[in-house]
């Protein structure tokens, strides 16, 4: 049963897919895990291996120490953060290393996961620290996991931006702060937006109406 569970939490295949890499046309052969597409890459079974590992031993165990309930004592840049998805399930948090990125939004026979990778978080300042935890809490809460689109990140994003906005947790120059940490990104296949690109866009919901993101 837990072999079925997670070949089934961790199944992949390999599918072609077209990408833009600086407004440049690219085809080339990629890797799904869940909603993520990955190249096909050492990175790709280093990220895949990974985390098989931590939910082999989440699977095992009643209680993890590495897994954390976000409400119950998990911390974000010193903070308490807490986070339910879109069926009001708790989400709960898992500190991966080697993740191959900031952060992921995870769902393993249907409990929703934040996995945050802690050496990348502590090199980043405290309210970006902030803002990447809310993003991946916002694809739970829009329910991006069961129905993703091409403006999941986009929509994650802005998610982000409101909530911390309107709990008084960010403040526009925090956000305008942003730049030079994401200035060198391309944006990715998977709808991230070019680094500037993404900071004008958050801006752009920093300053949109007061109403939207309810935790």
């Amino acid at each position: 049963m837990l072999a079925f569970r997670l070949r089934s939490a961790m199944r992949h295949r390999a599918v072609s897919k077209t990408y833009s890499t600086d407004g440049l046309q690219k085809s080339a052969r990629s890797c799904i895990i869940g909603d993520w597409f990955l190249p096909c890459t050492k990175e790709f079974s280093l990220v895949r291996a990974t985390l098989a590992f931590f939910f082999t031993l989440l699977l095992m165990a009643p209680a993890p120490s590495s897994t954390e309930a976000a409400g119950a004592g998990f911390r974000v840049a010193g903070m308490p953060m807490n986070c339910t998805d879109f069926r009001g399930r708790t989400v709960l948090a898992l500190k991966v290393s080697n993740l191959g990125d900031v952060g992921r939004a995870w769902v393993v026979n249907t409990v929703p996961y934040i996995l945050l990778d802690p050496e990348l978080m502590r090199r980043l300042p405290k309210p970006l620290q902030i803002f990447f935890y809310v993003h991946e809490c916002a694809h739970h809460k829009l329910g991006h996991w069961y129905n993703p689109t091409g403006k999941s990140e986009k929509e994650a994003d802005c998610w982000a931006i409101e909530y911390g906005r309107d709990r008084g947790i960010l403040q526009r120059q925090m956000v305008v702060d942003f730049e030079p940490w994401l200035a060198k990104s391309r944006g990715s296949a998977f709808g991230h937006l070019p680094g500037r690109e993404r900071v004008q866009h958050l801006l752009a919901c920093f300053d949109g109406p007061v109403e939207t993101a309810q935790q």
